[in-house]
C-alpha cells in the first residue's frame, strides 16, 4: 500500500485507499488572503450546463470516492484523511505516480476536496499523458463538475472554481487532441466567469481574469470574435496575476500557485528568463514549480543550470520529465550521458505523446557519436512509435524524414546554440566548408539562419540581420521553418532598436511564408508581436 512522502498525509491501517496523482493548472477557490478557509453552501440549479448525476450523489459523495474504484484493475490507493485547502494544494503541486483523492466529510458542505481532486487528476493526466489516466479523468468529470454547476448561480466561490475546472479539463482535452471538447470547455469557463460580479479584491477572481486575458491574446482574431466579451487587453495578464499573488503572504502556497500559472503564461509568450526568475524568487520545495522553472531555464539556454536542477530532482521525484530534461541537456552539451537518460525516460514514461520527439533526440545521440546503425534504428522507431498529435511529435516525423541527409556539424551547432553555448556553436559553424552544404537547399537555409541566431545572441545585430535577410531571400517559398523564423527574429531586432515600422514589415512577412514546420507556433508569435505594436489588422494575416 502507498505511503505518502508528505508527513501530513498519513494513511490509517486497514483501509483501502484511492490515490490521485497531483496537479498543474488552476485553483478557482475564493479565498481569504489571510489564509482562513471559507465554507461554501451547496445549492441547486444550473444555468450553464446540465450534466447527469447519480441519484444518491449529493448524499453519499465521499462514500463513492472512497470505495467506487477499490476493485478496478489499477489498484489505486485512497487518501481518507481530511486535509486543509493548503495541504491539498501543496499535494497537488508535488505530484507522484499514484492517483490521489481528497476525503470529504458528509457533514462538511465545502466542495474544496472535489475541486482539488479534479485539479489533481488534470495535472496527473497532463504530466504522464497516459490513455488510462485520460479515460479515468473523463469518466469522473461529470460527477465532479455537477455540484459546482448546481451551486454556481448562488455562490461566487463555486462559480470561480467551476470556471477553473473547465479550464483544467480543456488543458487535458488539448493534450489528447480533443480540440472541439477543449474549445467547448473554454467557452463554458468564459460564460461561467462573465456571470460572476467583478471582485477586484478577490485574488482568485483576479487570477482567472488574468488567464482569460492571456487566452484572448493567443486566439486568432477571427475566432476571438465568436466569443463576445472576450477581448485582448493591451495591459496584458501580468498586472492581474501580480496583484493576485501580492494579496497572499510571502510563503503562502496559494501565492506560489499563482506564480506557477504566471510562469506558464510567460513561457507561452516566449519570456522564459522572466518565468524562471519568477519561480526562483517564489521559493518552495514542490516538484511541479521546480519542473516549470527548469523548462524555463532550458528555453532560455541555461543548460548548466538545467543539468544541475534536473539531476537533483530526478532522484527526488516520480515525474519522468526530469529525466527527459536531463537527457536533452546532456545532448546539447554533446555528452553520451544523454542516451541513458532518454532511454530511462522512454521506459518510465507511460504516454504516447512526445515519444517521437524523445526518440529523435535519442537518434541524434547516436549520430553525434558516429554510430550510424543505431542512429537509423531510432529513426525507424520515430516513424512507428507514439502518436503524432503534438507539434513536437509532428516535427520529429518531418525531421526523421530529412535526417538521411542531415549535416552532423549543423546539428551539433544547433544543439550547442540551444544550450546557450554560443561561442562553441560559432566555432563549429566556422569549421563547416561551403561545399558540404550546397548540395541541400535545406542545409543552406539552416546555415544562414543558424549563423544569424548565433550572431544575434553574441550582440552582433547588424551581421545577424544580414544573415536573416539572406535566409528570407533564399527561402520565401520553402516549406522549412528557417525563413519564417528568420523574418520574426529580424522583426525582433528592429523592434529592439526602435524601428517599429520595419519590425511590422518583418512580422507580416513571417505570416506570408509558406512554411509547414512549426507553422502554428510561428504564426502565433508573429500575430502576438504585431499586436504588441498596436497593428490593427494583425488578426487578418
Amino acid at each position: 500500500m502507498w505511503i505518502s512522502k508528505n508527513r501530513n498525509l498519513q494513511k490509517k491501517p486497514g483501509k483501502n485507499n484511492i490515490l490521485f496523482l497531483p496537479a498543474l493548472f488552476l485553483t478557482g477557490k475564493s479565498h481569504d488572503p489571510s489564509g482562513r478557509k471559507r465554507r461554501l453552501p451547496v445549492s441547486a440549479g444550473s444555468p450553464f450546463l446540465r450534466l447527469p448525476a447519480g441519484t444518491l450523489f449529493n448524499t453519499v459523495f465521499s462514500v463513492i470516492f472512497i470505495f467506487s474504484y477499490t476493485f478496478l484493475p489499477w489498484k489505486a490507493t485512497c487518501q481518507d484523511s481530511f486535509l486543509t485547502e493548503e495541504e491539498m494544494l501543496r499535494t497537488v503541486l508535488h505530484p507522484g505516480k499514484e492517483r490521489r483523492v481528497f476525503g470529504r466529510s458528509l457533514h462538511d458542505p465545502s466542495l474544496s476536496p472535489v475541486y482539488y481532486t479534479h485539479y489533481s487528476l488534470a495535472v496527473q493526466t497532463v504530466l504522464w499523458q497516459d490513455p488510462v489516466d485520460y479515460d479515468f479523468f473523463r469518466k469522473g468529470e461529470g460527477e465532479r463538475l455537477e455540484p459546482f454547476v448546481s451551486n454556481a448561480n448562488r455562490s461566487a466561490g463555486s462559480a470561480l472554481q467551476l470556471s477553473a475546472m473547465y479550464l483544467q479539463s480543456a488543458l487535458v482535452y488539448l493534450c489528447f487532441g480533443e480540440e472541439i471538447m477543449a474549445a467547448r470547455r473554454i467557452l463554458q469557463a468564459f460564460r461561467t466567469f462573465t456571470d460572476i460580479p467583478a471582485a477586484p479584491a478577490d485574488p482568485q477572481y483576479l487570477k482567472i481574469k488574468g488567464v482569460f486575458i492571456f487566452l484572448a491574446g493567443n486566439i486568432p482574431r477571427p475566432l476571438l470574435s465568436l466569443v463576445p466579451g472576450l477581448s485582448f487587453s493591451p495591459e496584458g495578464y501580468t498586472p492581474h496575476l501580480e496583484k493576485a499573488a501580492s494579496m497572499y503572504p510571502e510563503n503562502s502556497i496559494f501565492r506560489l500557485e499563482i506564480h506557477l500559472l504566471h510562469a506558464l503564461c510567460l513561457l507561452a509568450d516566449d519570456r522564459p528568463l522572466i518565468a524562471g526568475s519568477l519561480l526562483a524568487s517564489a521559493g518552495g520545495t514542490e516538484s511541479l514549480p521546480a519542473l516549470i522553472r527548469l523548462v524555463s531555464l532550458k528555453k532560455a539556454g541555461k543548460n548548466e543550470e538545467v543539468i544541475r536542477g534536473s539531476g537533483y530532482w530526478n532522484i527526488r521525484s516520480d515525474i519522468p520529465w526530469f529525466e527527459y530534461l536531463l537527457g536533452e541537456a546532456w545532448l546539447r552539451k554533446g555528452s553520451e550521458k544523454a542516451g541513458a537518460c532518454l532511454d530511462r525516460f522512454l521506459e518510465r514514461y507511460r504516454g504516447r505523446h512526445y515519444r517521437k520527439s524523445a526518440l529523435l533526440k535519442r537518434a541524434w545521440v547516436a549520430l553525434l557519436a558516429g554510430r550510424d546503425n543505431e542512429y537509423l534504428h531510432f529513426l525507424d522507431r520515430v516513424k512507428t512509435k507514439g502518436y503524432q498529435m503534438t507539434e513536437a511529435d509532428r516535427q520529429a516525423v518531418v525531421e526523421a524524414g530529412y535526417s538521411m541527409g542531415i549535416h552532423r556539424g549543423l546539428l551539433h551547432a544547433r544543439l550547442l546554440f540551444d544550450g546557450g553555448y554560443h561561442y562553441e556553436a560559432l566555432q563549429v559553424m566556422q569549421q563547416i566548408r561551403p561545399e558540404e552544404i550546397t548540395r541541400s537547399g535545406r542545409s543552406v537555409l539552416e546555415y544562414t539562419y543558424r549563423m544569424g541566431r548565433i550572431l544575434q545572441k553574441l550582440g552582433r545585430d547588424e551581421a545577424a540581420l544580414k544573415s536573416f535577410d539572406q535566409t528570407i531571400k533564399l527561402g520565401m517559398e520553402a516549406p522549412w521553418y528557417y525563413p519564417a523564423y528568420a523574418a520574426w527574429q529580424a522583426g525582433q531586432i528592429c523592434e529592439k532598436s526602435g524601428n517599429t515600422p520595419k519590425a511590422g514589415e518583418y512580422y507580416r512577412l513571417c505570416l506570408q511564408m509558406k512554411t509547414l514546420e512549426y507553422r502554428a507556433s510561428i504564426r502565433r508569435k508573429a500575430r502576438r508581436s504585431l499586436r504588441s505594436l498596436g497593428t490593427p489588422d494583425a488578426g487578418n494575416n
